[in-house]
């Protein structure tokens, strides 16, 4: 198929001429294979126009023009692009609009490291690994092929929708760090199968490690946490845990997932109910959202007529760069209906901001892209993140001796008044 001349016409001109050919019963990395230079500019014109007609406000962050210039730089390099590095540009293209629920799925498409990094400050760690060196768990890694984390940092910003915070900010980076594919883009790697990493090890020895990348779809199983873990480390897979803390008056429950929350959080309140605990520390730092309607009916107001913890000092929430879209609006909720205390960080995500995901496939690929159709309120003022009370940043050292400094402040405050 032969490549399509320039078009003159603005993405959101495109848009109402790009009609489907994809091919029946392919599967999508089938589909992607098949591409043609002509068959991406179809889709990059679908997508730029996609958002701009369907966003509830397109430009709340990026001009028309640079939109339309980043649009066009990539579809000017289609032909002299891989697949993958292409995927990459339709991220940056999505990202340009500025906020989180405006991206496409790329994700299951590159190939991922089997490292979980986490920016303490400005030092990056690696806190989970299944790499075949094993000191690379808990090193701080300083540089891949050659290319400082701090540089790399400043070239993923493309990717990283800037109209979100600080704390998004460094909650995506040290995501997007994992994607081999995004490393090649950026001339971090010379391929997607194998990455150099410079690190520096718990002893303070500097040492380079090669890290095999995953397939594309193919998610790292990490072991089960230790016994001495930090809490919020505990029990990844439950949407809900909670557990009694021994010597304490309190009861410690991470609430990730709002999924099956119906029956968790039952049993959450049956818990409180029958062991009536004193404080109630609620962890929502690893919440990435879902339907924020759910706590309101099945954990706050439920929470609220517990006497013995709906009492000054009684209950304290945590928060931090994870917490996100509903889990956002949950820690609101909190600090609006109860007397809880927010522990943490500030959230990645502002309490005035864009939020609901409107979809929409791309004709050639098949992709799913998503963008934010509703600008919700829930605050009076249009704050960058939901800020704590009590700010408690995350600590390495405290996390390394299997502590945790934000529960460690909760057990000791004890309220006045």
């Amino acid at each position: 198929m032969a490549d399509a001349a320039p078009d003159p016409r603005t993405p959101s001109e495109l848009f109402a001429s790009t009609t489907a050919v994809d091919p029946p019963g392919l599967t999508a990395a089938e589909r992607l294979r098949l591409m043609e230079p002509a068959d991406w500019r179809a889709d990059l014109d679908a997508l730029a126009g996609g958002l701009i007609e369907r966003h509830r406000d397109p430009f709340h962050t990026t001009s028309p023009e640079q939109f339309d210039a980043i649009v066009a730089r990539l579809h000017d390099r289609i032909s002299d692009l891989s697949a993958g590095a292409i995927l990459v540009g339709f991220d940056e293209v999505a990202a340009a609009i500025g906020d989180g629920h405006t991206f496409v799925e790329t994700d299951d498409h590159y190939r991922r490291l089997p490292l979980e990094l986490f920016w303490y400050g400005d030092q990056l760690r690696v806190v989970k690994s299944l790499a075949d060196d094993p000191r690379v768990l808990g090193a701080q890694l300083v540089a891949i092929g050659g290319v400082a984390v701090q540089d790399i940092d400043q070239r993923l910003r493309p990717l990283i929708p800037q109209g979100e915070n600080a704390w998004y900010e460094r909650a995506r980076s040290a995501e997007r760090l994992t994607r081999a594919d995004v490393l090649v883009a950026l001339d971090c790697m010379p391929d997607t199968a194998m990455g150099e990493f410079s690190l520096v090890g718990q002893d303070d020895a500097s040492f380079t490690a090669e890290v095999a990348s995953l397939p594309p779809g193919a998610a790292p199983s990490w072991p089960p946490p230790s016994p001495d873990a930090p809490l919020r480390m505990r029990s990844p897979d439950e949407a809900l845990a909670y557990t009694t803390l021994p010597a304490t008056d309190a009861t410690y429950a991470n609430f990730r997932r709002y999924d099956g929350l119906e029956q968790a959080a039952g049993q959450l309140i049956a818990h409180l109910q029958d062991t009536a605990p004193a404080r109630l520390i609620l962890d929502l730092r690893d919440n990435g959202g879902g339907d924020y309607t759910l706590a309101r009916h099945n954990l706050i107001y439920p929470i609220w007529q517990l006497p013995a913890i709906s009492r000054p000092g009684g209950l304290y929430v945590l928060i931090g760069r994870k917490t996100y879209s509903a889990a956002m609006v949950t820690a609101t909720d909190f600090r609006r209906e109860t007397e809880a205390i927010l522990v943490g960080e500030p959230t990645g995500a502002r309490p005035v901001g864009y939020q609901e995901l409107g979809t929409f496939d791309l004709p050639r690929s098949g992709l799913h892209a998503h963008c934010a159709t509703r600008r919700y309120r829930f605050s009076d003022t249009d704050a960058a993140a939901v800020f704590p009370d009590q700010r408690i940043d995350p600590d390495w050292t405290t996390d390394r001796s299997g502590h945790d400094n934000a529960i460690d402040w909760c057990l000791a405050h004890r309220a006045t008044g």
